[in-house]
């Protein structure tokens, strides 16, 4: 999960070789995957789903409508094993750019809901710049 236009498709493209369909950088930058996507691993054993979700600030569902990004949020938590977090690397620290009430929400389900079932969490920091990490988070 991730922002819109992070390179998520891309990323699990590359990672587990799935055909997830990728945005056209010439055409500019728009909603390429909607809904939820998933595909089976070949070569991977044992057996491998994964799962590409639409991006989680997409401007074609509008602001307020965050009900899909947790409902499919949630859905990833209780169905998977590893979560990936996509989040570009100067979103870190900022209150809305790295949906940060979205991520609020998933830790506090992880909490309650799925604590004897462990979902590990991997947050894939996207285009490292020489700014230290320290310094974006405070």
């Amino acid at each position: 999960m991730g922002p819109q236009s992070s390179g998520k498709s891309t990323l699990l493209n590359n990672l587990f070789k799935t055909n997830f369909r990728e945005m056209d950088a010439f055409k500019g930058r728009s909603q390429t995957t909607k809904g939820i996507w998933m595909a089976h691993c070949t070569g991977i054993e044992p057996c491998t789903l994964v799962m590409d979700l639409e991006g989680t600030d997409g401007r074609e569902r509008g602001e307020d409508d965050t009900a899909f990004e947790k409902q499919s949020a949630l859905f990833a938590l209780a169905v998977s094993d590893i979560v990936l977090i996509n989040m570009w690397c100067h979103d870190i620290g900022r209150e809305q750019a790295a949906n940060k009430p979205l991520l609020k929400t998933v830790f506090q389900v992880m909490m309650r809901l799925f604590s004897p079932r462990k979902t590990t969490l991997m947050f894939v920091i996207r285009d490292k710049t020489k700014v230290r990490l320290v310094l974006l988070a405070s």
